[in-house]
């Protein structure tokens, strides 16, 4: 059983029309990324050049009844344009299921030109008025995801793009999901997944102003998230790994200091 998503957006040729072909040509791709059993790869596919995900799995029933994670990330950032978020383009999905096991799955999306994730950008950036910014943009964005009740599972600044206008774009959310039970991700996740990154890599004055900010548009308590996140991020992961040289591990026995 197999399964194809394909953005009539975009015109993309005779390859990616045939399911049984789909996986050979993607693997045509150069890679970018490979970890685990996801592979990421980029290509060019008529006029417009596409990052491919494969996902490959030893055909299992993990996902019986359940949708592959590049369909998965196809319904988010569907969530995404609901929301107001901006994200890639999907040009192309698909599958390949066994009697109900799932072998891969393969997301394409079109590469948003001169862009770097926000981490990169961050390091070189010294403009403060711009950094700002960008900051507010990403407390509007959690706050979205958080008031639509949208969990995107991996909310981290290497999976936020600035591009050369400065426009934020969230990606690689194959595990995000509407929270629908008062079981699994905390509501609070994302705002603790991404304010780590803020411990390392912003000023004092810059996490202030996402925390404000983000809270005036869930109408949360300010005061007490701004004296309380730090040492919920430490408790939740233990340590904040470094996002640059030079800096060090942070524990939760430094705030204590």
């Amino acid at each position: 059983m197999s399964k194809l998503f394909i953005n009539k957006n975009f015109d993309l040729g005779t390859e990616v029309l045939n399911i049984d072909k789909i996986n050979s040509f993607a693997a045509q791709g150069e890679p970018v990324l490979e970890g685990g059993n996801v592979a990421v790869s980029k290509l060019q596919i008529g006029a417009t050049m596409c990052f491919i995900k494969k996902y490959s799995y030893t055909p299992s029933f993990q996902f019986l009844g359940r949708r592959s994670y590049a369909f998965n990330e196809q319904h988010a950032y569907n969530c995404f344009t609901k929301m107001g978020i901006a994200h890639p383009q999907v040009v192309f999905c698909a599958e390949k299921r066994q009697f109900g096991r799932l072998s891969w799955s393969i997301l394409a999306t079109q590469a948003v030109e001169e862009s770097q994730d926000m981490v990169k950008f961050l390091i070189q950036c010294e403009d403060q008025e711009l950094r700002k910014r960008l900051f507010l943009q990403v407390a509007e964005m959690t706050a979205l995801m958080y008031k639509s009740g949208f969990s995107h599972g991996g909310w981290r600044m290497r999976n936020i793009l600035v591009n050369k206008d400065h426009e934020l774009f969230c990606i690689d959310c194959p595990k995000g999901h509407f929270k629908k039970t008062p079981f699994g991700r905390s509501p609070n996740t994302d705002l603790l997944s991404i304010y780590r990154d803020f411990m390392q890599i912003a000023s004092e004055e810059e996490q202030v102003l996402f925390v404000e900010s983000y809270c005036q548009k869930t109408n949360r308590d300010a005061n007490m998230w701004k004296k309380s996140i730090a040492q919920r991020c430490l408790q939740k992961y233990r340590r904040i790994k470094p996002l640059k040289q030079g800096q060090a591990m942070i524990f939760l026995e430094d705030l204590q200091q």
